[in-house]
């Protein structure tokens, strides 16, 4: 399975680093795991905006290559006051409660969700546990 996180940011919160972190280890992690052919990808797009702006998280999953494509909105005001580790914090926070929450809205036959989210979950934690 191929799991992608990515942003759509500004420069000044500081999220861009946080992707580098964890983006490369976060997909070899998951690449070589397969959980069925319902589901083959999941693309998590980091949204870091001013909360006035009222964006609206998108999800989107396509069919013809079998992948969900999410957003996560950040505030840009809470992130760019951050230090680095609180930074890092609220990503894998955010990401290990929207990805299962966002999961639930398809019906993905095939796919072992259950498993999936176990190891997901197992993923965050160790990320959240090592060095920056």
């Amino acid at each position: 399975m191929r799991v992608f996180i990515t942003g759509d940011i500004a420069s000044e919160s500081g999220v861009s680093r946080v992707i580098c972190e964890i983006s490369g280890p976060t997909d070899d992690h998951f690449t070589s795991k397969d959980y069925g052919k319902g589901l083959l990808g999941v693309c998590v797009v980091l949204m870091c905006q001013d909360p006035r702006l009222h964006l609206r998280r998108r999800t989107r999953l396509s069919k013809k290559d079998k992948t969900l494509y999410m957003d996560i909105v950040l505030n840009l005001d809470e992130m760019a006051a951050a230090t680095p580790s609180r930074r890092r914090k609220v990503v894998l926070q955010k990401i290990a409660a929207e990805v299962p929450e966002t999961l639930s809205n398809y019906q993905l036959a095939g796919f072992d969700r259950a498993s999936f989210l176990a190891d997901i979950n197992k993923w965050i934690i160790s990320l959240a546990t090592r060095k920056c």
